[in-house]
């Protein structure tokens, strides 16, 4: 079994619920591909880099 450590990953706080990912670094990234974060989840995971985008929470 292999585990992975999930606070490894990158969590990126934005404002909006829709969001671009490219992996963020030449030799590491990937192709730019388009996130919709679920409104009721307030999160989602790129699928290529597991980079997490979460919705800031409003005061």
């Amino acid at each position: 079994m292999i585990e992975i450590n999930n606070c490894a990953f990158e969590t990126i706080e934005v404002t909006g619920y829709s969001v671009t990912c490219d992996g963020g670094d030449e030799l590491m990234g990937h192709p730019r591909i388009f996130l919709e974060i679920a409104k009721e989840k307030h999160k989602v995971i790129c699928p290529y880099c597991s980079k997490t985008y979460v919705t800031k929470k409003r005061v």
